[in-house]
Formats: structure tokens, C-alpha cells, sequence
């Protein structure tokens, strides 16, 4: 009798869930990175170009997802002869490392040296590749011909054309 009511409240107390394939497809996935780097250098490029040197706090790589996050980096292009093509910085950011596009985020500054233009915001897309950047919100630029201020950025850097979708200050030097 005693065994027959230790077996019966195991029975009870012993609970079983079911789930379906369906509820497991439907559940959120968790994304685990690869691999988590502090006070690291990572290089955005490939063989028979100039890299972009990334020096971030912390960089976290997710290769499924073709993602790097960044938190308080900074990055340089250097041209064959080691002078600097392009520097910048941000508070964080995601690079997208098959298309090698560059979201950041928080006081940015890109700064396209060999043109002495900077480029000033809080927010930045840059794509590396076709050397084109992007920004929502207010962006301040400087160059030689002069600063400007505005909202919604585009700018071709490679023949060094912006425009704003509103303009709000700027000044040409003669």
C-alpha cells in the first residue's frame, strides 16, 4: 500500500509539457555571437584594397548574420603610402561585414582627410564600398568650400557631392 502511494504522488507531482514543432518555429531566436573582442582591431576589406582599421572597445561578431556590433570605436583608411584617407568615430555602431556597410551611431565624425571634409551627427550610415554616406536628422559638414548644416544628408565622397533635404546654415569660402 505504502509503495502504491509513493508511486501515485510521483504521478502527480511529476508534470509533462507537450509543444509542437509549430510552437518552436513561432518562439523568438536568440542570436548568440560568435565571438566577443575587447580593445580589439578588426579590418573591413578584402586583398588588393585600402582596409578600413576598426579600434573598438568591444566588438561582438555574428557570421549568420553578416553583423559586427561596436561599442566606442574608432576607424581608419590608410592609402598605400600610409597617409590617411578616411578616419572617423562613434559611440557605437553595426557593420554589415558582406556589404561592408557601416551604421553608426552616437557623435559621429567622419572625416575624409585627402579632401579635408568632415561630416558631424548623431547618426551615420556609411557605405565603404561606393564610398556614399547617409544620415537622418541634423548633420553638420566642413570642407574647404565651406560649412553647412541641415537635415538629411546624402553625400557621394568619392566626387565629393552632398546635398541636405533642408537646408538651415551654410557659408561659402572663396
Amino acid at each position: 500500500m505504502k509503495l502504491l502511494a509513493v508511486l501515485l504522488s510521483m504521478l502527480i507531482l511529476t508534470s509533462c509539457t507537450f509543444s509542437s514543432k509549430e510552437d518552436q518555429e513561432k518562439g523568438e531566436k536568440t542570436a548568440v555571437p560568435d565571438i566577443i573582442l575587447e580593445r580589439a582591431e578588426y579590418l573591413l576589406g578584402q586583398s588588393g584594397e585600402n582596409p578600413i582599421i576598426i579600434y573598438g572597445d568591444k566588438i561582438t561578431f555574428y557570421s549568420k548574420d553578416n553583423r559586427a556590433e561596436l561599442d566606442k570605436f574608432s576607424f581608419v583608411q590608410k592609402a598605400d603610402d600610409g597617409s590617411i584617407i578616411l578616419e572617423g568615430s562613434a559611440d557605437g555602431g553595426l557593420i554589415n561585414t558582406k556589404t561592408k556597410t557601416l551604421n553608426l551611431e552616437g557623435s559621429v565624425i567622419l572625416r575624409k582627410v585627402d579632401e579635408g571634409m568632415e561630416i558631424i551627427s548623431d547618426n551615420l550610415i556609411f557605405d565603404s564600398e561606393n564610398e556614399e554616406a547617409s544620415a537622418d536628422g541634423k548633420v553638420m559638414v566642413k570642407s574647404k568650400e565651406g560649412n553647412f548644416s541641415g537635415e538629411d544628408f546624402k553625400g557621394d565622397l568619392r566626387n565629393m557631392v552632398y546635398s541636405f533635404s533642408k537646408m538651415e546654415d551654410g557659408n561659402i569660402n572663396l
